[in-house]
């Protein structure tokens, strides 16, 4: 009779039990920029392209937690290696141990012909020792892109979660980002010139990955960020509607960003606003851009203290996060605090570029469009709140 009891109370049970994740919570890795091993320098934009699309692809389990390109670099910033080009292994394992994450995603990728191998491997950050390693291969670069992507992700998520209950991720990376390597590296590139307040210099990048692919959501999610700063109004809102269009084949997080900068800058619904920024955060509490936004958004309301507390949350996160440093000088000043006010303001102008970090030839421009380029003033540096006196 005891066995009868507990065998139907199994099956009762486990359906109640088949969506549910891992006891111990979302699992944390990091991935970091893959080994060059073909040879040539030209495949170089590979070390970091591979890493961010398997980043976009694994963050697509709600059981996984990846840390970012952008946050490995704040992580940079604050151990004072900020002139870091690519992150080696030895590097990858102490950032990882610095921000708690458990797990690591080294890789390489080599060229046979015009056949591209793609190697990641899964370690153990405290042990060193190798969790379980996944490899796919295809023709031209674009495979990487296409497949290759797509079926090392899907494979690490299934060895590492261990569990057949658990769907796994199914839609293509190439679907929910572009079909295109080149406008993909174009994103890339301006993605990190608007970090780096490098405004115009992402302008030109990010219009030219929208115009290889005119449907690229979060090409079209930068490129209004980066009009912004400019203060061209116009062609923010042009891009953020072009974003807002596209927006169904971007990645969750991207469709977040997007639906919250069309609630405050095209709707001027600053409640929805406010919703999809504190939804961003609960899910991603580790967007230091979420966390700026939503202390302009108290700043603008005038609750000088909340916003205070957002802007610091930012800069925990990126303590030179120039952004949330000329945010917070603004909010000092507007309860009276002088003193910090000044401290904030004179260490965003100690961070902001003096001059640029590198020539767009190197991403494709003519010598006759580099020529104009040279001639361009420096960007007006933007401040979404009123001059400062």
């Amino acid at each position: 009779a005891a066995v009868v009891v507990f065998v139907a109370a199994y099956f009762l049970v486990r359906p109640l039990l088949k969506d549910q994740p891992p006891a111990a919570g979302p699992l944390q890795l990091a991935v970091v920029a893959f080994v060059n091993q073909t040879g040539d320098k030209s495949h170089d934009n590979l070390r970091e392209l591979i890493p961010d699309l398997l980043i976009t692809k694994l963050e697509q389990s709600k059981y996984l937690r990846v840390t970012t390109l952008e946050r490995m670099r704040d992580l940079l910033k604050q151990m004072g290696r900020t002139n870091v080009e690519v992150i080696d292994k030895d590097l990858g394992f102490e950032l990882c141990r610095k921000d708690g994450v458990g797990l690591i995603v080294l890789g390489s990728f080599g060229k046979m012909g015009d056949m591209f191998f793609t190697d990641a491997k899964v370690y153990d950050v405290e042990s060193k020792q190798l969790v379980t390693s996944a490899s796919d291969k295809g023709k031209g670069a674009e495979s990487i892109l296409e497949s290759q992507i797509d079926n090392i992700g899907s494979e690490i998520t299934r060895r590492l979660l261990k569990d057949q209950r658990v769907q796994q991720p199914q839609i293509r990376v190439a679907e929910i980002t572009t079909t295109s390597v080149d406008a993909y590296n174009y994103f890339l590139l301006g993605k990190t010139d608007y970090e780096k307040f490098y405004w115009n210099e992402a302008r030109q990048v990010l219009e030219k990955a929208v115009s290889l692919d005119s449907t690229f959501a979060a090409a079209y999610l930068y490129l209004g960020r980066n009009y912004d700063a400019l203060n061209d109004s116009k062609l923010r809102d042009a891009a953020y509607e072009k974003a807002r269009k596209f927006s169904p084949k971007a990645p969750e997080k991207e469709r977040l960003y997007i639906e919250s900068a069309v609630a405050f800058g095209l709707e001027r619904d600053s409640e929805k606003g406010l919703r999809l920024l504190n939804q961003m955060i609960e899910k991603y509490p580790r967007e230091k851009y979420a966390h700026w936004s939503l202390g302009n958004y108290f700043y603008g309301r005038k609750s000088y203290n909340e916003a205070i507390a957002e802007f610091r949350q930012a800069l925990d996160l990126d303590p030179d996060y120039g952004l949330a440093l000329n945010g917070l000088a603004y909010a000092y000043a507007a309860v009276g605090d002088s003193l910090k006010s000044i401290e904030c303001f004179k260490r965003y102008a100690a961070i902001i570029p003096i001059e640029r970090s590198r020539s767009v030839s190197a991403v494709g421009t003519t010598q006759k469009e580099d020529a104009k380029f040279d001639k361009e003033e420096p960007p007006a540096y933007y401040t979404p709140y009123e001059q400062a006196p």
